[in-house]
């Protein structure tokens, strides 16, 4: 799976999200993706791991996108 913040300003602005904030608005969304993706057994008891359905193979392969230094960093911290 392919994924990144996103750079395109105005994509935000229609969402009136400030485009400074959205690093760490991606990494609490990745953060939120865990227990989602979790294997049935090892999902925390919480709203989130209930969501599914659940991959088959736990954490599909993730991909970072971007040409920043963060983007850098989390790619190389979380990435596949």
């Amino acid at each position: 799976m392919g994924v990144a913040a996103g750079g395109r300003g105005g994509d935000y602005l229609a969402s009136w999200i400030d485009c400074a904030c959205r690093g760490g608005r991606f990494d609490a969304m990745l953060d939120d993706l865990d227990p989602i993706w979790s294997k049935p057994h090892e999902a925390a008891h919480n709203l989130l791991s209930e969501i599914g359905p659940k991959s088959p193979k736990g954490r599909p392969t993730i991909v970072f996108g971007g040409t920043a230094q963060t983007a850098f960093n989390r790619a190389a911290r979380r990435g596949d």
